[in-house]
Protein backbone atom coordinates (compact mmCIF):
# COMPACT_ATOMS: atom_id res chain seq x y z
CA UNK A 1 0.00 0.00 0.00
CA UNK A 2 3.33 2.18 0.60
CA UNK A 3 5.98 2.64 -2.01
CA UNK A 4 8.09 3.18 0.66
CA UNK A 5 7.52 -0.39 2.09
CA UNK A 6 7.68 -1.92 -1.69
CA UNK A 7 11.02 -0.13 -1.40
CA UNK A 8 11.97 -1.49 1.50
CA UNK A 9 11.39 -5.22 0.48
CA UNK A 10 13.43 -4.32 -2.68
CA UNK A 11 16.40 -3.34 -0.77
CA UNK A 12 15.68 -6.06 1.62
CA UNK A 13 15.59 -8.81 -0.92
CA UNK A 14 18.87 -7.44 -2.71
CA UNK A 15 20.51 -7.43 0.59
CA UNK A 16 20.12 -11.41 0.78
CA UNK A 17 20.86 -11.87 -2.68
CA UNK A 18 24.35 -9.89 -1.38
CA UNK A 19 24.36 -12.12 1.79
CA UNK A 20 23.92 -15.40 0.04
CA UNK A 21 26.65 -14.48 -2.92
CA UNK A 22 28.97 -13.88 -0.32
CA UNK A 23 28.72 -16.97 1.77
CA UNK A 24 29.05 -19.36 -1.37
CA UNK A 25 32.08 -17.54 -2.79
CA UNK A 26 35.79 -17.82 -2.16
CA UNK A 27 36.01 -14.07 -0.36
CA UNK A 28 38.24 -14.02 2.52
CA UNK A 29 37.59 -12.57 5.75
CA UNK A 30 39.07 -9.11 6.41
CA UNK A 31 38.69 -6.84 9.70
CA UNK A 32 37.96 -3.69 7.23
CA UNK A 33 38.89 -0.16 8.00
CA UNK A 34 38.30 3.55 8.33
CA UNK A 35 37.20 3.45 4.75
CA UNK A 36 36.23 -0.24 4.52
CA UNK A 37 33.46 -2.46 6.13
CA UNK A 38 34.77 -6.11 7.61
CA UNK A 39 33.91 -9.02 5.43
CA UNK A 40 33.09 -13.07 6.26
CA UNK A 41 35.23 -15.37 4.72
CA UNK A 42 32.38 -17.35 2.24
CA UNK A 43 32.83 -21.51 2.71
CA UNK A 44 35.07 -21.48 -0.34
CA UNK A 45 37.53 -20.05 2.14
CA UNK A 46 36.68 -21.99 5.07
CA UNK A 47 36.88 -25.90 2.76
CA UNK A 48 41.00 -25.70 3.98
CA UNK A 49 43.49 -27.87 4.07
CA UNK A 50 45.60 -30.18 1.42
CA UNK A 51 44.22 -31.29 -1.79
CA UNK A 52 44.26 -34.53 -3.68
CA UNK A 53 47.05 -34.02 -6.51
CA UNK A 54 46.58 -37.22 -8.18
CA UNK A 55 42.77 -37.67 -8.38
CA UNK A 56 42.69 -41.28 -6.24
CA UNK A 57 42.86 -40.18 -3.29
CA UNK A 58 40.51 -38.47 -0.67
CA UNK A 59 43.22 -36.13 -0.17
CA UNK A 60 44.58 -37.97 3.54
CA UNK A 61 40.83 -37.83 4.13
CA UNK A 62 41.03 -33.72 4.56
CA UNK A 63 38.03 -32.58 3.16
CA UNK A 64 38.75 -30.89 0.17
CA UNK A 65 39.75 -32.62 -3.16
CA UNK A 66 40.81 -31.63 -6.59
CA UNK A 67 42.65 -33.66 -9.64
CA UNK A 68 44.27 -30.24 -10.17
CA UNK A 69 48.06 -30.15 -8.99
CA UNK A 70 48.00 -27.11 -8.15
CA UNK A 71 44.87 -25.87 -6.52
CA UNK A 72 45.03 -25.53 -3.07
CA UNK A 73 43.05 -23.63 0.09
CA UNK A 74 45.46 -22.08 3.00
CA UNK A 75 44.40 -24.27 6.24
CA UNK A 76 42.46 -22.01 8.60
CA UNK A 77 44.40 -20.41 11.21
CA UNK A 78 43.99 -18.81 14.43
CA UNK A 79 39.83 -19.93 13.76
CA UNK A 80 39.76 -17.38 10.46
CA UNK A 81 39.52 -18.56 7.17
CA UNK A 82 41.72 -15.46 5.94
CA UNK A 83 43.72 -16.40 2.40
CA UNK A 84 41.50 -16.72 -0.95
CA UNK A 85 41.95 -20.24 -2.52
CA UNK A 86 43.68 -20.94 -5.41
CA UNK A 87 41.74 -22.79 -7.92
CA UNK A 88 45.39 -24.07 -9.58
CA UNK A 89 45.41 -25.76 -13.46
CA UNK A 90 41.85 -26.39 -14.94
CA UNK A 91 41.25 -30.31 -15.39
CA UNK A 92 38.55 -30.48 -17.35
CA UNK A 93 34.69 -31.69 -16.93
CA UNK A 94 33.28 -32.74 -12.97
CA UNK A 95 33.18 -36.72 -12.55
CA UNK A 96 31.89 -38.37 -10.60
CA UNK A 97 35.02 -40.16 -9.42
CA UNK A 98 35.89 -36.29 -8.56
CA UNK A 99 32.78 -35.87 -6.80
CA UNK A 100 32.94 -39.37 -4.76
CA UNK A 101 36.55 -38.00 -3.56
CA UNK A 102 35.20 -35.09 -1.98
CA UNK A 103 32.49 -36.56 -0.58
CA UNK A 104 34.74 -39.31 0.72
CA UNK A 105 36.88 -36.37 2.26
CA UNK A 106 33.65 -34.95 4.25
CA UNK A 107 32.72 -38.67 4.97
CA UNK A 108 36.03 -39.54 6.67
CA UNK A 109 35.72 -36.26 8.95
CA UNK A 110 32.69 -37.58 10.42
CA UNK A 111 30.47 -34.94 8.36
CA UNK A 112 27.15 -35.88 6.16
CA UNK A 113 27.17 -33.94 3.29
CA UNK A 114 23.78 -34.34 2.21
CA UNK A 115 23.43 -31.13 0.21
CA UNK A 116 25.69 -30.32 -3.56
CA UNK A 117 25.60 -26.76 -4.25
CA UNK A 118 26.70 -26.42 -8.12
CA UNK A 119 26.35 -23.57 -10.97
CA UNK A 120 24.76 -24.17 -14.25
CA UNK A 121 27.54 -25.30 -15.62
CA UNK A 122 28.37 -28.09 -13.32
CA UNK A 123 24.36 -29.17 -12.69
CA UNK A 124 24.57 -30.00 -16.69
CA UNK A 125 27.52 -31.88 -16.35
CA UNK A 126 26.44 -33.81 -13.16
CA UNK A 127 23.13 -34.53 -14.89
CA UNK A 128 25.01 -36.85 -17.58
CA UNK A 129 26.60 -38.90 -14.97
CA UNK A 130 25.98 -42.53 -15.91
CA UNK A 131 24.20 -44.50 -12.92
CA UNK A 132 22.48 -47.69 -12.18
CA UNK A 133 19.00 -45.84 -11.87
CA UNK A 134 15.89 -46.56 -14.51
CA UNK A 135 13.88 -43.28 -13.92
CA UNK A 136 10.26 -43.41 -14.18
CA UNK A 137 7.21 -40.95 -13.64
CA UNK A 138 3.59 -41.75 -13.12
CA UNK A 139 1.69 -39.95 -15.90
CA UNK A 140 -2.34 -39.58 -15.19
CA UNK A 141 -4.47 -41.20 -18.07
CA UNK A 142 -4.71 -38.53 -20.53
CA UNK A 143 -2.40 -36.25 -18.79
CA UNK A 144 1.03 -35.49 -21.12
CA UNK A 145 3.98 -37.36 -20.34
CA UNK A 146 7.09 -35.45 -19.05
CA UNK A 147 10.78 -35.71 -20.68
CA UNK A 148 13.43 -36.15 -17.69
CA UNK A 149 16.41 -34.64 -18.31
CA UNK A 150 17.57 -33.63 -15.16
CA UNK A 151 18.45 -35.36 -11.43
CA UNK A 152 17.66 -33.80 -8.36
CA UNK A 153 19.52 -36.93 -5.94
CA UNK A 154 23.14 -38.41 -6.01
CA UNK A 155 23.65 -41.50 -4.10
CA UNK A 156 27.21 -42.84 -3.38
CA UNK A 157 28.59 -44.96 -0.91
CA UNK A 158 28.59 -41.96 1.28
CA UNK A 159 24.93 -41.52 1.73
CA UNK A 160 21.89 -39.83 -0.25
CA UNK A 161 23.15 -36.02 -1.64
CA UNK A 162 20.22 -33.41 -2.71
CA UNK A 163 21.90 -31.52 -5.72
CA UNK A 164 21.41 -28.14 -6.14
CA UNK A 165 21.65 -25.30 -8.63
CA UNK A 166 22.87 -22.21 -7.01
CA UNK A 167 22.68 -18.73 -9.30
CA UNK A 168 25.49 -17.44 -6.95
CA UNK A 169 28.24 -20.37 -7.07
CA UNK A 170 31.38 -19.69 -9.20
CA UNK A 171 31.72 -22.10 -12.11
CA UNK A 172 34.72 -23.83 -11.53
CA UNK A 173 33.33 -24.97 -8.07
CA UNK A 174 31.25 -27.66 -6.38
CA UNK A 175 30.45 -27.21 -2.67
CA UNK A 176 29.38 -30.32 -0.70
CA UNK A 177 27.79 -29.29 2.27
CA UNK A 178 26.68 -30.89 5.63
CA UNK A 179 24.39 -27.74 6.72
CA UNK A 180 24.43 -29.03 10.16
CA UNK A 181 28.08 -27.28 10.44
CA UNK A 182 27.21 -24.06 9.18
CA UNK A 183 25.27 -21.19 10.03
CA UNK A 184 24.21 -17.37 9.28
CA UNK A 185 24.42 -15.13 12.84
CA UNK A 186 23.12 -11.43 13.10
CA UNK A 187 25.48 -9.10 14.76
CA UNK A 188 22.96 -6.40 14.39
CA UNK A 189 19.67 -7.71 12.77
CA UNK A 190 18.69 -5.44 9.40
CA UNK A 191 16.70 -3.02 10.64
CA UNK A 192 15.15 -0.06 8.80
CA UNK A 193 16.09 3.60 10.23
CA UNK A 194 14.66 6.81 8.96
CA UNK A 195 16.85 9.83 7.98
CA UNK A 196 16.30 13.23 7.72
CA UNK A 197 13.62 14.64 5.19
CA UNK A 198 14.63 16.42 1.90
CA UNK A 199 11.76 18.40 0.72
CA UNK A 200 8.82 15.83 1.11
CA UNK A 201 10.75 13.07 0.53
CA UNK A 202 11.26 10.37 2.88
CA UNK A 203 14.18 8.60 3.32
CA UNK A 204 15.15 5.40 5.30
CA UNK A 205 18.09 3.71 5.82
CA UNK A 206 18.61 -0.11 6.18
CA UNK A 207 21.51 -1.44 8.37
CA UNK A 208 22.41 -4.82 10.11
CA UNK A 209 25.44 -6.53 10.04
CA UNK A 210 25.70 -10.70 9.57
CA UNK A 211 28.27 -12.99 9.35
CA UNK A 212 28.93 -17.22 8.37
CA UNK A 213 29.71 -19.44 11.38
CA UNK A 214 31.76 -22.30 10.39
CA UNK A 215 30.90 -25.00 12.98
CA UNK A 216 33.17 -27.05 11.46
CA UNK A 217 34.42 -27.12 8.32
CA UNK A 218 35.66 -30.87 7.79
CA UNK A 219 32.25 -31.80 7.52
CA UNK A 220 32.55 -30.00 4.11
CA UNK A 221 34.53 -30.92 0.93
CA UNK A 222 34.45 -28.86 -2.64
CA UNK A 223 35.89 -30.03 -6.21
CA UNK A 224 37.84 -27.22 -7.50
CA UNK A 225 39.30 -26.14 -10.82
CA UNK A 226 36.19 -27.66 -12.75
CA UNK A 227 35.99 -25.95 -16.38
Amino acid sequence: GRESARGLMVRMREIKRDLEQAVTQNQISTVGGSGTGRSTAGMESWIGGPTSSNGTTAANAVATTTTAATATTPPVTSGTAGTAPTDGTTFGALTANALNLALEGAWIQGGDPRVILMSSTQKKVADTFTGIATRFVDVNKGAQASIIGAASSYVSDFGNHTLMLHRYMRTSVVLCLDPDYWAIRYLRPFTKRELAKTGDGTKYQVIGEATLVARNWRASSKVVACS
